[in-house]
């Protein structure tokens, strides 16, 4: 029990500190981006609706995870929005990340009718 509240006590300073570093994400490696980071490059995994791995090298170990506000979407929808394409995101003071995909905001994306109809072909 005391090692489980060092543990939160832990990581709840090193969030409240600036320059504060996300958690990582399923598999999208070990690197974390940080407060006021601009990530770039392809989208190689989506562990879940609210997250992103975006490659910064060939080995899932450089890829990057980057948590995504509440966006309200499935994870199917988000496939089809951004797997396989470039992406451009600045993670906030929140640690969330706002994103473009191929030159357009990713929550303009999401709602465009024939995204949703593309996104009930993935699983």
């Amino acid at each position: 029990m005391r090692l489980a509240c060092a543990l939160i006590a832990s990581v709840a300073l090193v969030l409240a500190t600036e320059g504060a570093r996300a958690a990582p994400v399923g598999a999208c490696g070990t690197q974390q981006p940080f407060a006021g980071e601009v990530l770039h490059g392809p989208v190689l995994d989506i562990p879940d609706a609210s997250s992103l791995c975006i490659a910064r090298g060939t080995s899932p170990t450089a890829w990057v995870a980057v948590q995504l506000p509440n966006l309200g979407v499935t994870r199917s929808a988000l496939m089809a929005a951004a797997f396989g394409k470039n992406v451009t995101c600045l993670v906030g003071k929140d640690l969330t990340a706002r994103c473009i995909v191929e030159g357009k905001s990713l929550v303009d994306q999401l709602h465009r009718p024939e995204l949703v109809r593309a996104s009930t072909a993935w699983r």
